[in-house]
Order: structure tokens, then C-alpha cells, then sequence
């Protein structure tokens, strides 16, 4: 959008009239000063009303002024950033300003003014004569095709005052056609792109900023022709290297492209691209020009193959037994990325890399019911690909029966309110009945929280009807806790003996460790469930009278626990 001098005769437009104090004056003779301007050819698609679009001006423009009498610095400057206004749709632009009294006036003395014009105005983006630019959204081309000119030396015997602005940024023209992939609907994406500077207004110089992300420039395409063309301004000085291309058709096929020539944009250039898409790859052919912005470098794109980040299965099956499988990755050379598994009992080797890869997945041996893990593959050098996940499921195990009666009603956790019924009090916040996990059944009983710092006591059940001390308690765990387990049997005798578990990885025997609770280490069962028994040596001592108080489990303050407790039963020699 190249904007000139038009021809002798087109429309003028002097604009409304007002004094300014501080500028000489001499007389009454102060003449208004008349600017116009016409738009050479350029193409922007839909163009909203109340800017520059096509050859014409849309009525609602506008336009900034700038006035300083000739040798002096604009810091002295009489006029600053006079608001001018388009009232006409059409080849000729017709600018009068938007307030009348201030209103632009060559001094009646003689006197001479300089002018800076720009386009779009902005009554609150300019700080000290910079002009603050930002291309991020590219949805109306129009806002950020910033223009500029400058006239000087004009005194009230030149009050016709031709405005010739330059474009200050440059345009990126992408072009594509294609064979057997359909481009309708495409998206394109210029990522690492600098995205803020400024304007300076004093000399029309443009300076990058620091903001650097990703814009999506417009996209418009040509169903029968099956062609498309995406055009975004971008800040002069950007260096074609930096920026990635990447393009998504409609049917999922997605490309990436990033120049290995050096090309440094320049403003009031376009700089043109051309592709041809196919299913296997895309080719560049010859780069063309778009007017009236004067043609710049572009370069070839070279030969391109679709993006492919893909694995050869999305399900994998295991036994239950200690086993590995594979899967094979496929990936672009310089692709990097990360493998993650959500379950700790399957691991990844490797866990990340570059390119096509084996990755080797390797399971524990599986004691319980039927388990599932998701593998996740997360691109990390391209912003355009998705992760892909993979469903891993192993057999179920051969638990250990449970063998023993329940020890309290609700004990196994099937029926809460039986559970919650024969407690002495009511559960903490983060004690919950868990349908995630059981080890036989439904249900079980899931701490997950961090307890204050002093210990708690999660439950205390009380002695059922017709009870009979056993000769051994018997109760299967799963998952991890920064602290381990203390269990209380309470004795007739009104005092209670201590089960303290300790570190726990695997089946585990407790004995009576005396009088004292305590919660030195942790537990962590590999994400397994493991079986826990109290050794009672003397069941007699056992509180056997019905609704007294007859088991507690106890946590460590100021611990992270992650929890399961089942089948909690009693069992005999």
C-alpha cells in the first residue's frame, strides 16, 4: 500500500481554521494547510470499515500530524499529534480535523513549519515521538500497516501539502498450491517471531522490541484453483532464520519449515515464499512479487516432508508376571522429545531423545487385580505436533486370598456406612472410602493428605458383638506415605499395646513393640499391595468387651500420605 501525490485536479480538502499561540503570526493571514493523499493498489481481505483497504480510503480513517517550525527540534514542536479524519470513501482522501480548534495552521508571518504525518492515529500508544507497534494480531491487516511521511519547509504560500507515506513494515507473502492434498482450511503459524517495537516518529526509523511469540497471519484460499496465500506484516530487521512456519491442513497433515538462508526483512519490501503441497512433501517453486510494496528477498523453501511424530501401536498388553515390551517411535532428525509413564510400577528406557527411537517399556510383576498405565510422548522442538499416548495394561495377579474373618463390621470397606457406624468418632478430612483401588471387592479406605503436625489417629473401631481375640490381625496396604503406620490393640487393663510398622516395602510381620507409638520411616509399596500382620501374643489381654474400644490406626504428623488400607480381618493358629 504505496501512498503518492496524486494527479493534478484530484479533490483537496482545507482544513478548518484556529490560531496557535505559539507560533508567529504577524497578522491575520494564517492559512490552513490543506493535506490529501490517494491509495495505490493493494488487497487486504474484508476489510472492516474505518481504515486503509483496496485502492480507496474508507470514510472513518484517520490519520496523526505533527507540526514544528523549520529548524527547530521536535521537542519545540507547535502541533503534536493532531487528529485528522477521512469523511470520504474513496480514491481521493479528504482529511479534516477531528477537532476544529486544533486544527494545523501555517503562520501568517511566513514562517515555515515541518510536517511528520502516520497512519493508523493513536491518541495514547505514543511516548516521547515513539510510536509503540505491535503485531501479534494480524485478524485486520490494516491497524498494524503502519505508514509515515514527512514534509518540510512548507510556509503559507505552499498550503497544498502532498503526504507521500512509505509503509515501515515489511510483508511476509506465503504462497501455496497443491496436487492431491486439499489446502481449504488451512491454517498457517509464524512462531519465534518478534512481535513488539516502536515507530519513531522524529526521522520514521523503526526499532525492534523484546516480545517474542507467534502470530497467525491471514489465511485466504481459492477452492477450484486449490490454492492458498498467507500474508502477515512483520517488523523490519526480523530475521527469516529465527522464524518457523509451520502449516496444518484440514485433514491433519501438518508441515514445518524453518529458512536456512539468512534473509533480514526490510520495511516497505514484500517478501514472497512459494509452495507446492503434496501427501509426501512440499516443494518450493519460484517466488513472485506483490504490489505496490516493492519486492523484497524471498527464498526457496526446498524439499519438505510432513511432520511425523508417530508410534507403531497405542495399545500394549502385558502379563502379569516381571515384563518388557517395545514400541517404535518415528520422528524427524531434530525432533526432540520426552517419554513419561503416570504408574510407577512401568518404567521407559529411554526416557528421552532426539529423532526415531525403541523404547523399551519394563513392568514389576502384578499381584493384584488387572492395572493400566499411559505412556506419554511429548514433541518439545516443535510447536505445531501433539504429544501421542500409548495404553498400557498388565494381567492380573494372583493375590493372596484372604483367608481371615472380618474383624469389626466394614472392616473390608464394601459397606462404609457398617465402616463409619462402629468408629468412636467421626473420619478426618482426607480418610475417604476409594473406588480406585481394593484389594479384594470394590472399596477400600484412602488416606491422601498431609496430616497436621501432630499425630493423629485416623479411626478407632470398637469391640463387635460376640467378640473373640484372634491370635493374629491381618490388613493389606498400597501406595506411599513420608511417615509409616502405628496400630493400637487396647487391652482391658485400660492401656493399649503398640504395632508400629516402620519402613515398609514388602509383606510384613509386626510384634508388640512395647508402650511407645512410633513413625520412623516410610512406605512405599512399589505400587503394589502388600499384606501386613500383627503377631498378638497374648489375645487374652485383648479388650473383648463389646463397645469398648478395640483398634486404632494412627499417622505421623506433618507427613504427605498416599494411601490404601483393606481387608483389615483376624485369623487363628
Amino acid at each position: 500500500m504505496i501512498f503518492y501525490l496524486p494527479v493534478l485536479g484530484m479533490l483537496l480538502l482545507f482544513a478548518s481554521a484556529c490560531s496557535k499561540t505559539d507560533i508567529p503570526q504577524g497578522n491575520d493571514d494564517s492559512v490552513a494547510v490543506a493535506f490529501y493523499s490517494a491509495i495505490s493498489e493493494v488487497t487486504h481481505n474484508d476489510p472492516p470499515l474505518t481504515r486503509a483497504s483496496g485502492t480507496e480510503w474508507d470514510a472513518g480513517d484517520r490519520i496523526g500530524i505533527y507540526a514544528v517550525p523549520t529548524g527547530k527540534t521536535w521537542q519545540e514542536a507547535a502541533f503534536l499529534n493532531v487528529d485528522y479524519v477521512n469523511s470520504e470513501t474513496g480514491a481521493v482522501g479528504v482529511f479534516q480535523a477531528a477537532d476544529a480548534k486544533k486544527a494545523v495552521m501555517l503562520p501568517g508571518d511566513g514562517s515555515k513549519l515541518d510536517f511528520v504525518a502516520y497512519y493508523p492515529y493513536s491518541a495514547s500508544a505514543i511516548t516521547d515521538f515513539n510510536y509503540a507497534l505491535d503485531i501479534t494480531d494480524q485478524t485486520d491487516p490494516s491497524r498494524i500497516d503502519v505508514l509515515y511521511a514527512k514534509a518540510e519547509g512548507k510556509d503559507k504560500t505552499t498550503p497544498e501539502i502532498p503526504l507521500i507515506f512509505d509503509h515501515k513494515l515489511a510483508q511476509l507473502v506465503l504462497s501455496f498450491s497443491a496436487a492431491d492434498v486439499v489446502l481449504e482450511g488451512m491454517k498457517v503459524t509464524l512462531n519465534n517471531v518478534t512481535t513488539d517495537g516502536w515507530l519513531d516518529l522524529t526521522d520514521g526509523v523503526v526499532t525492534q522490541g523484546t516480545d517474542i511469540g507467534e502470530i497467525t497471519p491471514i489465511v485466504t484460499t481459492e477452492a477450484i484453483a486449490n490454492t492458498a496465500t498467507a500474508s502477515a506484516f512483520l517488523l523490519p530487521g526480523q530475521q527469516m532464520t529465527d522464524v518457523t512456519i509451520a502449516v496444518a491442513l484440514a485433514d491433519g497433515k501438518k508441515y514445518e519449515w524453518k529458512p536456512v538462508e539468512d534473509n533480514v526483512l526490510i520495511g516497505g519490501y514484500s517478501h514472497p515464499y512459494t509452495f507446492t503441497l503434496t501427501s509426501g512433501g512440499v516443494a518450493s517453486g519460484g517466488s513472485g512479487t506483490i504490489l505496490p510494496i516493492k519486492p523484497g528477498k524471498g527464498g526457496d523453501a526446498g524439499e519438505l516432508d510432513p511432520l511425523s511424530f508417530t508410534v507403531d501401536k497405542t495399545t500394549i498388553d502385558l502379563p502379569a508376571s516381571n515384563a518388557t515390551a517395545t514400541m517404535t517411535l518415528t520422528a524427524d532428525a531434530g525432533e526432540v522429545w520426552t517419554a513419561v509413564s503416570d504408574q510407577p510400577w512401568l518404567s521407559l528406557s529411554p526416557e528421552s531423545g532426539s529423532g526415531s527411537a525403541v523404547i523399551t517399556l519394563t513392568a514389576t510383576e502384578n499381584m493384584d487385580a488387572q492395572r493400566t498405565a499411559a505412556v506419554t510422548l511429548t514433541p518439545t522442538a516443535s510447536s505445531t505436533l501433539s504429544p501421542v499416548g500409548i495404553t498400557v495394561i498388565q494381567a492380573a495377579g494372583t493375590s493372596e486370598p484372604v483367608t481371615g474373618t472380618a474383624l469389626f463390621p466394614g472392616s473390608d470397606f464394601e459397606d462404609w456406612s457398617a465402616f463409619t457406624t462402629g468408629l468412636t468418632a467421626s473420619l478426618p478430612t482426607y480418610a475417604t472410602q476409594s473406588t480406585e483401588e481394593a484389594y479384594t471387592g470394590t472399596r477400600s479406605l484412602y488416606l491422601n493428605g498431609t496430616p497436621d503436625n501432630d499425630n493423629e489417629c485416623v479411626f478407632t473401631a470398637k469391640v463387635p458383638e460376640n467378640f473373640v481375640a484372634p491370635s493374629k490381625i491381618v490388613f493389606f496396604i498400597k501406595g506411599t506415605a513420608g511417615k509409616s503406620l502405628s496400630i493400637l490393640l487396647h487391652k482391658k487393663a485400660d492401656s493399649s499395646d503398640y504395632y508400629n510398622l516402620k519402613t515398609c516395602t514388602a509383606d510384613t510381620t509386626l510384634l508388640l513393640a512395647g508402650g511407645d507409638e512410633r513413625y520412623d520411616g516410610i512406605i512405599d509399596t512399589g505400587g503394589n499391595w502388600i499384606k501386613v500382620t500383627l503377631n498378638i501374643l497374648k489375645p487374652a489381654d485383648i479388650d473383648s468387651t463389646a463397645g469398648n474400644e478395640l483398634i486404632s490406626f494412627k499417622v505421623g504428623g506433618g507427613a504427605a500420605y498416599d494411601l490404601w488400607i483393606d481387608d483389615i480381618t483376624m485369623e487363628n493358629d
